[in-house]
């Protein structure tokens, strides 16, 4: 069943800024987002919203701004403990909760197309409203629904069931809880992917930022000598490029044979610092990567000029390894963040499951008590959180633990100096990183900060700032940015994973389900496999195999094909399958195809 929640086109930044929609008077005395809603008189109960079942046609009065909108949603997004019988004869419900809803499971209904052009307009130019190219989609004119009615009543006075209850605190601590939350589980995605493995990143990183520096005051006349400067940082950063190439360059030389290969190559190697321009010609016929002179006489020449290099090695010479869906953090029935395990035993004891408790514990100490701590008095947050982290931590770190978080402590009140290299793992390097530079509006500084310190790891304190600031408040120039990176088809996974978990429902599908049609092409397979022709029958006969039963469980864990691979390569460390050296063994064969399916989802990318 489809229900109809009228609104105004003034709401349209904040419904989208936050992918909900509440009770008009939850925006008041909320503390987090958009802190006021514009009513109409179809829609201006402080507690309830209204479900009409169908659209409603109305106008709104002069004093209110904005056009008449609606939105249109499925009675499966409902949580039925929320829901409260209204006027059946005038259809409609009243819904006491806040309704989230996401790109594919929502429709936004207009009375025409310019009110459509003019709302999206108005939208780009707000930093909080994200997603807006996913959710053009979902706009619809008025005339397409063959469900739609013009009220008989002009406001909703009349219904005296829907104006009993107050707003009511629990409500409101609730949402703005999932707010941190879709804030941890994004900042995680985005942080993770943006991520690298290789520490020559990290550098390179480093080493473009101190250019951006140098050329910004060469170009503001506060650095004579800055082209020296940032002619040897050119030099620094080609280095490690070239390095980077080393092996593409080798195969550029092969034509030559392989004697002359070698002698070209040390030829390339040694060439002279005074004659550059050889071994750059040599690079640039190669058609290999490395950043060139800079040109241009202003601050915006200096940041294109750096941004577009880091573009192009974060996409060419080390482009970004995406998570899979499954490896998203989930959320459990008390609404606290379970991080992935990477299939560590509960009993190992180990840096990585250090690193792995110290990271959930901080993540839910500030998404339960902490986050305004952290805005008000940082100092305060970071003891509370090192009270907490008592027994976090394996013995044989934990010394070390508490004496960083000390000396953390005590460079904010100024008594010492904060020594990151001290730090007992990448995870507390990013933890004090973060206290000291994470406010609200420095969510794009902080990939950098990391990165110049040579944390390649970003997925931690990107979650932690979700976790203190909450996804209201993440910037369209991070998660927009972020998913038009993607392919379509991970970005729509990611959308639907972290609806269910801070929604508790289902995502109703818009598409077939790609997934269980590979999975069971795969089950297949695996079972073609196992069946030869017996000669001695002359009839076929199916091999029995003893790990059938495991890959039916494995298929079921996996949501995805790259899930899948990771899952088998981890799983099946032994080869399996026929003792036959004739035959291939199952593992192989299994890996093959899957690595055809992946391939044939980048070619359709």
């Amino acid at each position: 069943m489809k229900y109809y929640i009228p609104t105004s086109t003034s709401n349209f930044n904040c419904l989208l800024a936050d992918e909900s929609i509440s009770p008009c008077g939850f925006y008041q005395k909320r503390a987090f987002g958009y802190r006021s809603f514009t009513k109409v008189p179809l829609n201006d109960n402080e507690a309830l919203l209204p479900l009409f079942d169908s659209c409603p046609v109305f106008e709104l009065p002069d004093d209110i701004p904005g056009f008449p909108l609606v939105l249109e949603i499925d009675s499966d997004l409902l949580d039925k403990s929320g829901l409260k019988q209204g006027d059946c004869e005038n259809g409609v419900a009243f819904y006491s909760k806040t309704l989230h809803f996401n790109p594919f499971n929502v429709r936004f209904v207009f009375r025409n197309q310019k009110e459509q052009i003019e709302t999206a307009n108005a939208a780009q130019r707000s930093i909080e409203t994200k997603l807006l190219s996913w959710y053009r989609n979902a706009f619809v004119s008025i005339d397409s629904l063959d469900k739609k009615s013009a009220p008989e009543f002009d406001n909703l006075e009349d219904f005296a069931d829907s104006s009993k209850e107050g707003v009511k605190q629990e409500m409101l601590n609730g949402d703005a809880r999932k707010n941190r939350l879709k804030g941890v589980l994004w900042g995680y995605v985005i942080g993770a992917n943006l991520s690298r493995k290789e520490k020559p990143y990290a550098e390179l990183r480093k080493l473009l930022e101190r250019m951006r520096n140098s050329l910004s005051a060469q170009v503001g006349g506060a650095n004579s000598t800055g082209d020296d400067s940032t002619m040897g940082l050119h030099s620094s950063v080609n280095r490690i490029l070239e390095k980077a190439q080393d092996a593409a360059i080798k195969e550029y030389f092969k034509p030559w044979g392989e004697e002359s290969d070698i002698a070209f190559k040390l030829m390339f190697d040694s060439c002279p610092s005074e004659r550059l321009e050889i071994k750059s010609a040599v690079v640039k016929a190669a058609g290999f990567f490395q950043i060139g002179p800079f040109e241009g006489s202003a601050i915006a020449d200096v940041n294109s000029y750096v941004d577009g290099a880091i573009e192009k090695i974060a996409k060419t010479i080390y482009p970004p390894e995406l998570i899979a869906a499954g490896d998203i953090p989930s959320v459990s029935d008390k609404e606290f963040v379970d991080m992935p395990t990477d299939n560590q035993k509960k009993d190992c004891v180990d840096d990585s499951t250090d690193e792995r408790r110290i990271a959930t514990y901080i993540l839910n100490a500030t998404l339960a008590k902490h986050s305004h701590l952290f805005i008000e008095d940082r100092p305060s947050y970071m003891n509370e959180i090192a009270r907490g982290l008592g027994g976090k931590c394996s013995k044989q770190y934990g010394a070390a633990l508490n004496q960083f978080l000390k000396m953390l402590y005590d460079s904010f009140c100024g008594t010492a100096p904060l020594k990151l290299n001290e730090a007992p793992n990448d995870v507390m390097k990013s933890f004090a990183l973060f206290c000291k530079k994470g406010s609200i509006d420095s969510l794009e500084d902080l990939e950098c900060a990391l990165l110049s310190n040579g944390i390649l790891d970003l997925s931690f304190a990107y979650a932690l700032w979700g976790a203190v600031y909450g996804y209201s408040a993440m910037p369209k120039t991070v998660i927009d940015a972020a998913l038009s990176s993607y392919p379509k088809e991970y970005a729509e996974e990611a959308m639907r994973r972290i609806y269910e978990e801070i929604s508790g429902k289902s995502h109703r599908k818009t598409k077939r389900d790609l997934w269980k049609e590979e999975s069971d092409g795969l089950l297949d397979f695996y079972n073609t496999y196992l069946v030869e022709f017996d000669m001695e029958s002359s009839r076929y006969k199916k091999y029995r195999d003893p790990e059938m039963h495991s890959f039916e469980n494995i298929l079921k864990e996996c949501s995805s094909i790259d899930d899948l691979k990771k899952k088998v390569e981890e799983t099946w460390t032994k080869p399996r399958g026929k003792t036959n050296d004739s035959k291939p063994n199952i593992r192989k064969a299994l890996l093959e195809n899957i690595e055809n399916i992946r391939k044939s989802h980048d070619t359709q990318r």
